[in-house]
């Protein structure tokens, strides 16, 4: 009986500290996993920092490569996105970085009121893709860039809102406000790609979706030499949409010229693309990241049979490469995909597909990284990955561009702060430029092969649930839509296809309803979703509906709901097998509604006498 009396407690001790183990280390390893990305994410930005860093001149005039190391505006442009993310990270001192950005400011402005003034030689605003940086001459190579002069404005653009109300403010808008995007117009609706001393202007526009949206979208925003609104439409009718399936998979994206994916991630490093589409309705946050793992899946079915193709090596992109004729080429797939792959390709696309990006980075670095190649290089050195490798010739670049090191620096940093686009979107001309390409909010739903039921929200002025479905682009076919205020009969039958006989009309104003469709596309409710709705919840049990919140954990997501309300039941349509899930607020642990499927809708139980906004 003593016996019993004493080793009972143990034994239950024992349990509760094999019980408590299983959840502690549940709990520890995803923070352990998550601090280990942000220590490698820290050290592939601060050692890609050092290439502008230590690879700018007095002048703060930034090379093209270290291959080339002549002055580049487009370089010149990321070392200025550059250097809010240094000081952010504590990399230099905000003093520090105040006077380089200053100093590369300067040495770019003419100054009216200065005739000794040294300054970069501009027509009409644009300056020289390359330039002699004890001069500031152009060096009679390529032209006075459109596209690069849209690089080095975005930069330009960036440090204004960094540093305001000092002189870098003052001069930043001087140099984005003196150039003519009306003039490099050159008479039509899309603007010319270039202008050279010798012959003009280059007969190539921009056209077709590709990097030139940059440019496009800044000429839009410019308050004094801005473009017709209408070039934005004569831009986009130039589109191609495309789509490829790979392993019953299929991507569905506007495809640009090159496919290679700098063209869908440059214009994303300053402008916020997510969550809103312009215009025509399309939403070029998804657009990327369709197109990215598009990339990424012809690199894992790799047609031409490359040696190392694969899940963790992908990337194709603009690099160099000992294959072209100028040792650097646009690569994509179907377009000169010769096996060389670009770290810039996977990390310039992280906030499109983040879990992938990285784990190819961690990959190539740990396989490739220390690796000799046949041409005596490292693939990773000073400055962090080399510009590109090929294992099929058994090549790695000696080089580091700054372009790639651009994109790879500040992309990283928008997937881990949001930093660049959170500043550069302040700025009233990057506002401007949106609201005139006819930007909206959208909501974005990804349906899956086979049946999805998914959540809507309602519009407040117009309930009809055909005026709301209208603004859903994509195929799809509805059967069943659960009506959540109407108490008796709550599911009803809805046909696209049949105009008559559907019994689901009209839905009450602030309850949700869900929506059974099927689809093998992207779809997007676009239209004018406000910022926030007010839904009101009357005394009693509430069934509203919600949308995921690209798998944020669901208590992330009600963080955005103000007022009080108690959940009880949710609703997880990403589970199957088991879809109803208890969850309460105030009680941290037993619950087991934790994280969404990315894309799927659910609906929230909620009792309360507020008014909830969201």
């Amino acid at each position: 009986m003593d016996h019993y009396s004493i080793e009972m407690p143990v034994i239950k001790f024992l349990f509760v500290l094999v019980i408590l183990s299983f959840f502690l280390t549940a709990y520890v390893q995803p923070s352990l996993a998550e601090e280990d990305d942000e220590e490698f994410l820290e050290m592939v930005e601060n050692k890609t920092f050092l290439f502008f860093y230590e690879n700018t001149d007095e002048r703060g005039f930034t090379i093209e490569s270290t291959a080339w190391p002549i002055g580049s505006i487009a370089s010149s442009g990321f070392y200025l996105t550059s250097i809010p993310i240094a000081i952010e990270r504590k990399w230099i001192t905000h003093e520090e970085g105040y006077q380089r950005v200053l100093t590369t400011l300067n040495s770019y402005y003419d100054d009216p009121n200065d005739p000794d003034d040294f300054y970069v030689e501009n027509e009409h605003g644009f300056f020289p893709h390359w330039f002699h940086q004890e001069t500031g001459k152009w060096n009679e190579i390529d032209c006075f860039s459109s596209i690069d002069t849209a690089i080095l404005m975005a930069g330009v653009l960036t440090v204004r809102q960094y540093f305001p109300d000092t002189e870098i403010e003052t001069v930043a808008t001087n140099l984005y406000e003196d150039v003519d995007w009306e003039w490099m117009l050159n008479g039509g609706d899309t603007l010319s790609m270039g202008w050279r001393p010798d012959t003009g202007f280059l007969s190539s526009r921009w056209e077709g979706y590709n990097e030139g949206m940059l440019a496009v979208l800044l000429a839009l925003g410019s308050p004094d030499h801005s473009i017709p609104d209408e070039s934005w439409d004569a831009w986009t009718r130039t589109y191609k949409p495309a789509k490829y399936t790979y392993n019953n998979q299929s991507y569905t994206f506007i495809e640009s010229s090159s496919t290679s994916l700098f063209t869908y991630q440059y214009p994303h490093i300053w402008f916020d693309f997510k969550g809103k589409s312009d215009k025509k309705g399309i939403n070029y946050y998804q657009n990327s990241v369709n197109a990215t793992f598009e990339n990424r899946a012809y690199c894992i079915e790799n047609p031409n049979d490359h040696k190392g193709y694969g899940p963790n090596v992908w990337g194709l992109t603009a690099c160099e490469c000992p294959l072209h004729e100028f040792n650097y080429e646009a690569h994509g797939p179907r377009q000169n995909d010769d096996g060389t792959v670009s770290p810039a390709g996977a990390c310039g696309s992280m906030i499109f597909t983040p879990d992938e990006s990285i784990e190819a980075l961690r990959y190539m670095k740990n396989t490739y990284g220390d690796m000799e190649f046949l041409n005596g290089e490292i693939f990773w050195g000073k400055y962090g990955f080399k510009d590109a490798i090929n294992l099929e010739i058994n090549w790695s670049s000696p080089t580091y561009i700054g372009i790639n090191q651009g994109a790879i620096l500040t992309m990283t940093e928008n997937y881990r702060s949001q930093l660049v686009q959170n500043l550069f979107m302040q700025n009233e001309y990057a506002k401007k430029a949106m609201q005139k390409a006819g930007f909206k909010k959208v909501i974005g739903i990804q349906l899956y092969t086979g049946w999805n039921l998914i959540s809507l929200p309602l519009m407040p002025e117009d309930t009809s649930i055909t005026s709301l479905l209208s603004s859903i682009n994509g195929n799809y076919s509805i059967v069943w839509a659960y009506n959540a205020s109407d108490t008796a009969d709550h599911w009803k039958k809805y046909d696209p296809g049949a105009p008559f006989g559907n019994d689901l009309t009209t839905m009450e104003a602030g309850k949700g309803y869900w929506i059974m469709m099927t689809s093998n596309d992207t779809l997007f409710v676009t239209g004018d979703v406000p910022g926030s709705t007010d839904i009101i919840l009357k005394a009693g049990w509430n069934l509203i509906g919600y949308n995921s919140l690209v798998g944020q954990p669901i208590e992330n997501a009600l963080a955005s709901v103000s007022g009080n309300y108690s959940i009880i039941w949710a609703y997880d349509t990403s589970d199957t097998a088991d879809h109803w899930k208890k969850y309460d607020p105030g009680a941290p642990f037993g619950n087991d509604l934790a994280n969404m499927e990315v894309g799927k809708g659910y609906w929230i139980m909620m009792t309360t006498d507020d008014i909830l906004e969201i």
